[in-house]
């Protein structure tokens, strides 16, 4: 059993309540399914494709389960960087100092152009729905067609995807089921009145201090999926937020439109993703 002990700069002491790994089964099998109407847009106004990722796993027997899944979702960029021109000419990406150029950086800026990388660029994606399931109907079965990701269609070639599985805790499943139903669902007249998110954490020196934080332990079981995209079909979701637009060559200045190198970052790296095919 583990337990969070940390205390504040200001003097108060917080403690966790104890949490147990659990043991975790393996993922069986993974695949995904191209489907049409997948996502809903930010804006509520129309459905958007992507490629749905399941596995299939085999329960623990005679035994409550709870379990969580997350996923790491890798793409290769094609553009890396994007600059706006203005309204008094064109300004774009200089390879010199290694960032969008403006001569005149009060003026308006206007069409923007999209610069290549230079070399290998992969784009982060992670996870954020909260996914947790409890074997009550299942106990003992093989669960198939869990479904774990939902994978924009951003490019013709395919995408690399890591899946997480874990068991956790009862105490832990009813916390993220509270924050699923909160964060998940669209709200109406016959929904459950939202509860408190109250976490496993309590602060020790003053005990009204109600802290929503919560600390688990996991035995984590992983397994990468390749999307292929040969069955995706239809628009492509923006990967940059906007159709991708590129300096067009000049025939006074060879040196353009010049490359922009991967920055990694939080969200983008230049290395190679492990299983990228």
């Amino acid at each position: 059993k583990y337990v969070l002990k940390f205390t504040l700069p200001n003097g108060n002491q917080y403690e966790s309540s104890p949490e147990q790994i659990i043991a975790t089964p393996p993922i069986l099998k993974t695949y995904d399914k191209f489907n049409g109407k997948s996502r809903l847009s930010e804006d509520g106004k129309a459905f958007l494709s992507a490629n749905e990722v399941y596995l299939d796993f085999q329960d623990t027997p005679n035994q409550k389960n709870y379990y969580l899944w997350r996923y790491t979702h890798y793409e290769r960029l094609i553009h890396c960087i994007t600059c706006y021109r203005t309204n008094v000419g064109t300004f774009g990406y200089d390879a010199r100092k290694g960032s969008c150029a403006y001569l005149f950086p009060n003026y308006i800026r206007i069409p923007y152009y999209d610069y290549q990388c230079d070399g290998e660029c992969y784009s982060i994606f992670r996870g954020k729905e909260v996914n947790v399931m409890s074997d009550v109907v299942s106990d003992g079965q093989v669960v198939t067609g869990r479904q774990v990701a939902k994978v924009p269609y951003y490019y013709p070639f395919g995408c690399l995807v890591e899946i997480q599985q874990m068991s956790i805790s009862a105490a832990t499943y009813s916390f993220y089921k509270i924050l699923e139903s909160q964060s998940q669902t669209n709200g109406g007249l016959a929904d459950t009145p939202p509860a408190a998110i109250i976490g496993n954490v309590r602060n020790l020196t003053n005990p009204e201090e109600r802290v929503a934080g919560y600390f688990s332990v996991a035995e984590i079981k992983s397994k990468k999926h390749w999307v292929k995209r040969t069955d995706s079909s239809g628009d492509f979701d923006l990967i940059l937020g906007h159709a991708a637009f590129e300096e067009a060559p000049s025939a006074l200045d060879i040196t353009r439109p010049p490359k922009a190198p991967c920055q990694p970052s939080a969200t983008r790296t230049n290395v190679k993703p492990v299983g990228w095919q």
